[in-house]
């Protein structure tokens, strides 16, 4: 007889989020379909589709065309089968639900606003627990960085990423905006404060250094570099943010 492997809920949610690398997903698809007790602890980790369709089909229904939040890679993380569509659609009901708020908060938002406004509105959603629950994961967030250095086109050096004083770098995400790749890389301050770093390619930005404001409430500094854009955003201690953002202008 055939050992079951065990999955951690770790494991399984970063399944449901697309985020887990490919070794993993194929395991998870294969024991799908001789493990029961596996199918019911997905289940458990899924949100219930028909109460996400229900509490956002009126804000889908009136809300502008949202920008990509979704990369390929995580929109197509699951098997053909009836059973993995299942879970495909449970995944994508996970993510809908976060993108469901997002679009209830920037419906309020000008035709033609900048992602730095859709980005900040969607970092306002994140709280403490957020990015606190993220487990220390070496390994996957080499993956998640060679992800993003892939689609951005930058070399986005993990030691310059971590050598900021007061913020611990818990993941990487390939987000999207207007077709292009977006960066986002998710700390947390000692405080607990999440802050991002989020960087998109722009070939005609001027050279500029971090100026800080506030947006959402939030701390905020942006700056120019390098044919990118980067926006630094979390928290309320704008010397924290004004800190960071010098040292990670200087280092990437």
């Amino acid at each position: 007889m055939t050992s079951i492997r065990q999955f951690s809920d770790e494991e399984l949610t970063s399944f449901l989020d697309g985020e887990a690398d490919p070794e993993l997903q194929q395991a998870i698809e294969a024991a799908l379909s001789e493990d029961d007790n596996l199918v019911r602890r997905l289940e458990d980790l899924s949100i219930e589709t028909d109460t996400i369709k229900s509490a956002f089909s009126g804000l889908l229904a009136d809300a502008p065309n949202p920008p990509m939040l979704m990369s390929e890679h995580e929109t197509s993380s699951f098997g053909s089968t009836g059973q993995f569509n299942y879970f495909r659609a449970a995944s994508i009901a996970c993510l809908v639900f976060a993108a469901g708020i997002l679009l209830g908060r920037i419906i309020s938002l000008p035709d033609q606003a900048t992602w730095h406004e859709y980005a900040a509105k969607y970092h306002a959603l994140y709280v403490t627990d957020t990015l606190a629950a993220v487990p220390t994961d070496p390994k996957g967030l080499d993956t998640a960085l060679t992800r993003a250095r892939s689609a951005l086109k930058h070399k986005l050096s993990k030691q310059a990423l971590t050598d900021v004083a007061g913020l611990d770098l818990k993941r990487s995400q390939v987000l999207g905006f207007e077709g292009r790749p977006l960066i986002q890389l998710a700390y947390l301050s000692q405080k607990g404060a999440p802050v991002a770093l989020c960087i998109i390619g722009n070939p005609a930005a001027t050279k500029s250094p971090p100026h800080v404001t506030s947006m959402e409430g939030l701390a905020t500094a942006s700056w120019s570099k390098g044919g990118y854009d980067f926006l630094l955003i979390g928290g309320k201690d704008a010397t924290l943010i004004r800190d960071a953002a010098l040292k990670l202008h200087k280092q990437l």
